[in-house]
């Protein structure tokens, strides 16, 4: 497991609309879906800014929410992300944690995440 720390930065690049294809964008806690003809650079300008304050979104590449997809966590003070790909067969899965849990990469690595 490779771990590597990133200190947050104050600053929220600019979103570059072409750079990703969002097709699903859905909050919990507030129940909002936003489907690909619903999301515009002004709906991701808003919810960019949501990080720096705190948000719970999940992300998604596939329209019908099944696989790929990157989940949001924050509550202004950290960041937490996780993405999951199923790529050539595979599932593929990308988590952050907080360091100063050091039990989760423990928590992480002894995980089953087969679909039994």
């Amino acid at each position: 497991m490779r771990t590597e720390i990133i200190s947050r930065g104050k600053i929220v690049p600019d979103f570059d609309n072409n750079a990703v294809a969002v097709k699903c964008i859905e909050y919990y806690g507030y129940g909002d879906t936003y489907d690909e003809a619903q999301i515009t650079p002004k709906l991701i300008e808003e919810i960019l800014s949501e990080i720096l304050t705190g948000i719970s979104v999940y992300l998604f590449l596939d329209p019908d929410k099944e696989c790929d997809w990157m989940e949001v966590l924050s509550d202004g003070k950290w960041l937490s992300l996780g993405c999951y790909f199923h790529r050539n067969g595979k599932n593929e899965y990308y988590v952050t944690y907080n360091p100063d849990f050091a039990d989760i990469t423990m928590q992480i690595e002894k995980a089953d995440y087969s679909d039994q």
